[in-house]
């Protein structure tokens, strides 16, 4: 194969990489609400194929071992190792070994595909995630709207339930498509960007992303006037939510005024709030290394320690449950052992968002707000299409990064 069929080669790999990121994950996501992984596979062995087409291997293989090497990575390495060595004391070896390993292969997907971006991403990459955000917006909406007929075709499920998943990913992408329109000049497109990514969440009843957007574009509006401090308020939030997980049904139920439980209703709040309180006993069973590394939802299921009088209501509340707050799965699962180690993971984040330049800093801010705010309220912390539509997120922001867009953004 010649130069040019190699640089034609590469270029189309390249075009069908971002593709996937932008516009086949989101649509996938409304679709077939689990489906992230699958499309986040494909787009990184497309842009592994670019670059090696392209003949940026070794630059490649450069970039993938200094991130590696970042403490964030090592950091994150340690995390997973408390997870494997959760086999030893998990209630549930079968469910924590199935659940370290896609957990760590899907951590390792992501990273790939974020080295092999700055090679196959272009200055237009961006307009493929507007695309892709505002078709599935659209998909989303008429499924919401028009009683899920497109999966009723495809024989997935007929819940609107569903579509709260596709809503969450939205949300994740709404962020860097706004940042990626303000750069290109479209100020009033990027103001829609959020909205469009709003609308299948109000029809879909989907309180978890609307709170991610919400907060989202708060933060971000924040960070742009005052970014050291936005940042500092965030990670005080991020620390404070960890510490006081193990106590979060205590808290919920002491704290909300039963008028707002009522007006949030549709929320499921009330439902929320004796999980939390459920999970929240079952960590004092545990408190140092907890149950293992994605067990929660088998904690009704072992034995109380001796001496502690079982609760059948509270078992049966959380059976078949995760705890529909990530901090206080950490907890539950692995403990105040795995509570530090967690924070020392998010240290090394906030660190290097400390280190980001200001432009750039505005969305990664804005970014893991939302995470962590949908994080707290939503599902399981190692479900496979939430790491997915998180990697994707960050990856968009890396292309992003790559054209020089985020630096010109302290310039906007």
């Amino acid at each position: 194969m010649n130069e040019d069929a190699h640089g034609r080669l590469a270029g189309g790999l390249g075009l069908l990489a971002m593709a996937l990121l932008g516009i086949g994950l989101p649509v996938a996501m409304v679709l077939a609400n689990k489906s992230a992984p699958a499309v986040l596979v494909a787009a990184m062995l497309a842009a592994l194929g670019a670059v090696w087409a392209g003949g940026a291997f070794p630059a490649f293989r450069r970039r993938h071992l200094v991130l590696l090497r970042s403490p964030i990575a090592i950091a994150a390495m340690i995390f997973a190792g408390l997870a494997v060595a959760s086999l030893i004391w998990s209630i549930d070896r079968p469910a924590t070994l199935r659940s370290v390993i896609e957990s760590v292969l899907m951590a390792y997907v992501g990273l790939v595909a974020a080295s092999a971006v700055p090679d196959v991403a272009t200055r237009s990459s961006g307009w493929l995630l507007v695309a892709g955000l505002a078709l599935s917006s659209v998909l989303a909406a008429a499924e919401a709207a028009g009683g899920m007929v497109l999966h009723g075709w495809l024989g997935e499920r007929l819940a609107l339930f569903d579509l709260k998943r596709s809503c969450v990913v939205l949300t994740l992408l709404a962020l860097p498509a706004l940042g990626f329109l303000r750069l290109r000049g479209r100020p009033l497109l990027a103001m829609l960007a959020p909205l469009v990514a709003l609308a299948p969440a109000v029809l879909a009843w989907a309180g978890t992303a609307m709170l991610g957007l919400l907060t989202g574009v708060i933060v971000f509006a924040m960070a742009r006037l005052a970014p050291r401090a936005t940042l500092n308020v965030v990670a005080l939030v991020w620390f404070a939510l960890l510490a006081c997980a193990p106590f979060a049904g205590h808290l919920a139920t002491t704290m909300l005024p039963p008028r707002l439980v009522n007006v949030l209703a549709h929320s499921h709040a009330a439902e929320r709030m004796a999980i939390w309180s459920a999970f929240e006993a079952r960590t004092h069973d545990r408190p140092w290394l907890g149950h293992g590394f994605d067990t929660s939802w088998r904690v009704s299921t072992h034995p109380r320690p001796a001496g502690v009088a079982p609760d059948v209501v509270a078992d049966r509340t959380i059976e078949n449950l995760h705890p529909h707050h990530s901090y206080l799965q950490i907890w539950v699962e692995l403990g105040a052992v795995g509570a530090l180690a967690a924070a020392a993971v998010f240290g090394f984040i906030l660190r290097g968002m400390a280190q980001a330049p200001p432009g750039g800093q505005a969305l990664r801010v804005a970014l893991l707000a939302s995470a962590m705010v949908m994080a707290l309220v939503g599902f399981g912390l190692w479900q496979a299409w939430w790491s997915a539509a998180l990697a994707s997120a960050m990856i968009w922001l890396v292309a992003l990064s790559r054209t020089s867009m985020l630096e010109e953004m302290s310039r906007a």
